[in-house]
């Protein structure tokens, strides 16, 4: 969930998180937010902490990461609106 869901706020913004969040997943065959429990898995998300290194994210191209890491934004005011994820290089 995009961080304005989990504070009861849902807006079209909270949708490209989610492909943000699918993109990552997809790529990387890991979930970009993970704790051993809820609280610590909502704690990642409102913090937005997640990582795009190791030995899996080497093969990513950089306009790959760059895609995620615009979509992954905390604030839904700052991350990338559909028309910019549509006209990404990637």
């Amino acid at each position: 969930m995009a961080p304005e869901v989990l504070q009861g706020k849902y807006t079209k913004q909270a949708d490209l998180w989610s492909v943000g969040v699918i993109a990552y997943m997809l790529l990387s065959s890991q979930m970009p937010f993970y704790g051993r429990k809820r609280r610590e898995t909502i704690e990642k998300i409102m913090a937005g902490e997640y990582n795009l290194k190791g030995r899996g994210w080497r093969r990513i191209s950089e306009q790959g990461k760059a895609f995620i890491s615009n979509l992954l934004v905390v604030n839904p005011g700052e991350r990338a609106t559909a028309e910019e994820a549509l006209s990404a290089s990637w």
